[in-house]
Formats: structure tokens, C-alpha cells, sequence
């Protein structure tokens, strides 16, 4: 497999949501938030995943290879058509293909095309310099409630009897 190719797929991954290799498929990008699991934090990032569906040619890739490497249009169209060819036949031979820092594509025993992406490498630019890490959880301190005294409100003195209220309307 030509290396340019899978550090181009990086590269562009990494200012793109999706990066299709015509004939071949493409890698889709999706935000995720950052968490916090089992405390730990981990920053947001982007989930990669392959879609072999997506087969037709955007001019990504290849305007990017021309220009990286001062070629052609249809000279870097060659260059890619090259290697998908290559990249088929060694999963046709069951061969894992390894994208440096994205991921790896193989076939299973069942012959299904899988993508086992990078975990630990985080595509998202946003994200640069950020990096997990883990912490002691906080518990606040049983620290006693200081004693409040409870006051009895005193009993109000009955001025006024219904026959004095009576007596004050009537009068």
C-alpha cells in the first residue's frame, strides 16, 4: 500500500468529515462530545468510521494528491486507482490494510469488510492539545450540622371574645 495515500487520508480527515477513495469507499468522521466515564475525562474527538457505499469520486483525494505532489489531475486519479487496486487484492488475501492513526480494514471469516479504527488517536482539530486523564473523586466531608435551637412560638393572647367583637360591630 502506498504510505502517501494512507498519510493523506489522515491529513484530510483531519480538517474533513468525510474522505472518500473512489472505487473503494470512505472514511465518515462523527463529532463526539467529550465524557467522563469511571473518572476519567476524555476530550471531544471524532469517531471514524468506513463506509464502502460510498464509491463515488468527490475530487478530494485526488485534487489533494495533485497538489501535495505537484501532479496532474489524471496522473494522481492513476495514482489512487493504483492503489485501490493493490489495497483489494491483499484483502481479497485477507491481508489487514493499516491506515496510520486511523485504522485497519480486513475481511472476516464471514467475508464481511470491517474497520477497526485507532483508539486511542484523536482527529479532532479542536481537540489539539487536550488529552484524557483520570481523577480521585471529591467527597464531601461528614462534617457535623451545627445545632439549631428550636424556638416555641408563644401562644397569642386572645384579645378580643366573639361577644366583645359582636358588642364593637353592633355599637
Amino acid at each position: 500500500m502506498t504510505v502517501e495515500i494512507a498519510s493523506y487520508i489522515k491529513e484530510l480527515l483531519l480538517l474533513n468529515d468525510c474522505v472518500v477513495i473512489p472505487d473503494f469507499g470512505g472514511f465518515v468522521s462523527n463529532y463526539k462530545p467529550a465524557q467522563i466515564k469511571h473518572n476519567r475525562f476524555m476530550p471531544p474527538s471524532k469517531e471514524i468510521a468506513f463506509n464502502p457505499k460510498l464509491q463515488k469520486n468527490d475530487g478530494l483525494l485526488i485534487n489533494y494528491i495533485s497538489e501535495k505532489e505537484g501532479l496532474e489531475y489524471f496522473e494522481a486519479k492513476l495514482k489512487v486507482e493504483t492503489f485501490v487496486d493493490e489495497s483489494l487484492l491483499k484483502l481479497e488475501n485477507y491481508e489487514r490494510l493499516t491506515f496510520e492513526d486511523v485504522g485497519q480494514l480486513y475481511y472476516d471469516r464471514m467475508e464481511n469488510l470491517l474497520f477497526e479504527p485507532v483508539a486511542n488517536q484523536n482527529l479532532l482539530v479542536d481537540s489539539f492539545g487536550l488529552e484524557s486523564f483520570s481523577y480521585e473523586k471529591l467527597y464531601e466531608k461528614m462534617m457535623p450540622k451545627p445545632a439549631m435551637k428550636i424556638q416555641q412560638p408563644e401562644a397569642v393572647q386572645v384579645i378580643f371574645s366573639k361577644r366583645n367583637v359582636k358588642k364593637a360591630l353592633i355599637g
